[in-house]
This record gives structure tokens, C-alpha cells and sequence, in this order.
């Protein structure tokens, strides 16, 4: 059960990045909607886990795919590219981000695990005691704006077959189901602290005045996200081109935080979301086993 949990904050650190701790994925994809909003959000959570479960029975299905692979590399310039920007609202942070970043990455997988299990459960418990002390409980009107779960889920899952690949996990459902109580929550209380606060870049740091708590939890949250997307570059290129995804990275933060959440997420989201289905149906496909005694007989047989 540890390594279930140790797994699943690992995963939570990959998706409570810049865009979630401002609270901008959230106004991007479950605009403040009445109810229907939030549930929204809560049923992409659910998606998560669900194909989560998959991907770790599953996913080593595609995690090897050339095509794929490429695919996913460019989604983590764009996720890590987002980080970066969104590091630049400090004094010298893109820099400082990028810094960091190269060291975590230079320590290896065990860096970044470490990293999430320290500042996951710190973030977490930042965000629910921000929507206690300054959260709205009013129930916007239903407006009709649409809201998008499943590109939601699927921007957010690219990369997890890469980042399990090299991870032993013994309890799936375990680890889906912690992610599943972590995240979905958070979603909640994020839903909750950027209502009427749509319009602005970062509204859940707006909501909450800002200061340096909330500064050193939204740091926190890029640096954490940025390391993850790092690794699973490595892990798909090799050591030497994680250093040049990261360069990448650093060159296309300057296209702003904002124009990259809202149009490179939702392209890549809409590609994941097929992804995860492919990896979710594939897995109910089970291959004929051979009948290797009349194989050895028979040559067509085994060839058919």
C-alpha cells in the first residue's frame, strides 16, 4: 500500500501544476457553470483514475510506440514550457525554475518521487484550507458554457504510460483509487476559490490575494510538474535530449502562460483522450494462445 500511495502522489504532482494551482486549467475547462461545472470536474477525475488503472495494467501496450513516443515529447515541452511561463510572474523565476529543474532531473527518478511526496500533501492542504477560509459557497447560474472533461483527462494522462513504465506496481487499483480521493477534492476546491475570477490569468491566486505562501505553493506546483515531465522526456529520448527538452522548454515559455494552457492543452488534450481510449478498450482484447505442441508440428498452424 505505501508504493500505491508513493505512486499516486508522484501522479498527482505531474497533474497539480501551474495550470491547476492557478486555477487556469479549471476556468479553461469547467468555466464557473452552476453545478453542472463542478460535477464536470469531479466525472474527470473519475476518468483519471479509470484509465490510470489501465495504464498501469495495460499501457506498456503503446509506451513503446515510436509514434507515440514523439507525440508525447512534444506535449512535455508544451506542459513543461507552461511551468516555465507561468514561473516568470516571480522575479528571476523562469530562471530559477529552469535551475531547479536541471538538478532534480540530474538526481534521477528517486529526486522527483522524493520531491512529490514532500510537496504533494503540502499543496493539497494548502488549496483545501484556501477554499475554506476564501472560497465562495453561492452556486453561479447555469450559463450554458460548455465544459470538457474528457479533453480535461486526456491532456492530463498522456504521459503517465511513460512515467509507470519503469515504476513496480503491484496494487493498481490502489493507486487509481488514491488518486482518485487526492485530486478529486483538490478539483472541488479549486472550482470553489476561482468563481467570478474566470477572467484573470491565474484566478485562483487572485482569489486568495496572493502573498508569499501562496506563491511559494504555486512555485512549488510548477517546479513539481516540470520535473516530472523532465524525466519522462529522458525516459523517451535518452539523458542527453531531456537536457535539450528542457532548452525547448525554456524557449517556447516566452509564447505566455495563458495561450499555452488554452490552445496547446486542449490539442494534445483531444489526442490523449483517444490515447487513453485505445490503452482502455485494447485491454479487453485477449490474443489466442498458441498450441505449442501442435505449433512444433505444424508450421502453417503456428503461423495462423
Amino acid at each position: 500500500m505505501k508504493n500505491a500511495v508513493k505512486t499516486a502522489f508522484l501522479l498527482c504532482s505531474a497533474l497539480i501544476g501551474a495550470g491547476f494551482a492557478t486555477g487556469r486549467e479549471i476556468c479553461e475547462f469547467f468555466p464557473p457553470n452552476g453545478m453542472w461545472g463542478t460535477l464536470s470536474a469531479v466525472f474527470s477525475c473519475v476518468l483519471m483514475a479509470v484509465f490510470t488503472y489501465f495504464i498501469i495494467k495495460y499501457g506498456e501496450i503503446i509506451s513503446q510506440n515510436i509514434v507515440y513516443r514523439i507525440f508525447v515529447f512534444l506535449f512535455l515541452v508544451c506542459a513543461a514550457s507552461a511551468m516555465l511561463a507561468g514561473a516568470s510572474v516571480f522575479p528571476g523565476g523562469r530562471i530559477i525554475m529552469t535551475v531547479l529543474v536541471v538538478l532534480t532531473y540530474a538526481a534521477g527518478l528517486s529526486g522527483i518521487e522524493t520531491a512529490a511526496l514532500v510537496l504533494t500533501p503540502i499543496m493539497a492542504l494548502y488549496i483545501f484550507v484556501s477554499a475554506f477560509l476564501h472560497g465562495s459557497v453561492e452556486i453561479p447560474p447555469f450559463s450554458g458554457i460548455s465544459s470538457h472533461p474528457f479533453i480535461y483527462a486526456g491532456y492530463n494522462l498522456i504521459s503517465f504510460p511513460i512515467l509507470l513504465k519503469n515504476i513496480k506496481i503491484e496494487k493498481p487499483f490502489a493507486v487509481s483509487a488514491v488518486l482518485f480521493a487526492v485530486m478529486a477534492p483538490l478539483t472541488i476546491a479549486v472550482c470553489i476559490l476561482t468563481q467570478g475570477f474566470a477572467d484573470f490569468e491565474m484566478p485562483l491566486f487572485t482569489a486568495v490575494s496572493g502573498g508569499v505562501l501562496c506563491g511559494f505553493m504555486l512555485f512549488a506546483a510548477m517546479y513539481t510538474t516540470a520535473a516530472c515531465s523532465a524525466f519522462c522526456m529522458a525516459d523517451i529520448a535518452g539523458k542527453k535530449y531531456g537536457y535539450f527538452g528542457i532548452f525547448m522548454s525554456f524557449c517556447t515559455s516566452f509564447f505566455g502562460f495563458g495561450r499555452i494552457v488554452s490552445t496547446g492543452y486542449r490539442v494534445f488534450g483531444i489526442i490523449g483522450f483517444a490515447i487513453c481510449m485505445f490503452i482502455g478498450t485494447g485491454s479487453f482484447y485477449k490474443p489466442k494462445k498458441r498450441n505449442t505442441a501442435k505449433c512444433a508440428e505444424n508450421r502453417r498452424y503456428c503461423k495462423n
